[in-house]
């Protein structure tokens, strides 16, 4: 008996026995590990919250496509990902599975890009005045990154 942990001759514990036919339910062997994979859990209790529109496999995906590209929006995620039932997911669920994760999504900078051109001209700019003392700063303004009105 070392490949089954009943005997054959005896009913298993969740086997439902018919008078006039051969009903038997399910085993628990059998239901466990699908419901674990089905809803993360293997807990049938009734609970009092929203049904999750991902599966755990789903949420492991969102996990790792963030990982690949850290400034991917949750809404390009969310448009990218199907939910349970073919449903539309939204950017918040994404947000939520990530925080669930210790992650979050990041918005991509928006501001001046650092040209080639830019950059040497920042840097010669900087090597000019670096000798510069701080009564010479105090009278500079700096306006050209900022977005301001007066």
């Amino acid at each position: 008996m070392l490949g089954h942990p009943y005997p054959l001759d005896t009913p298993l514990p969740c086997q439902v026995w018919c008078v006039g036919g051969a009903s038997l339910s399910v085993p628990s062997e059998v239901k466990t590990p699908r419901r674990f994979r089905e809803f993360g859990s293997t807990s049938n209790r009734s609970h009092n919250r929203r049904p999750r529109v991902t599966t755990p496999a789903q949420d492991l995906h969102i996990q790792h496509v963030h990982l690949q590209d850290r400034l991917r929006p949750a809404t390009r995620t969310a448009a990218a990902t199907i939910g349970l039932h073919n449903q539309r997911i939204s950017a918040q669920t994404v947000r939520n599975r990530l925080r669930e994760a210790h992650l979050h999504a990041r918005r991509p900078h928006r501001g001046l890009d650092l040209t080639p051109v830019r950059r040497h001209n920042r840097l010669e700019w900087a090597n000019v005045h670096i000798r510069w003392r701080l009564a010479r700063w105090r009278s500079v303004l700096f306006t050209d990154e900022s977005r301001f009105s007066l």
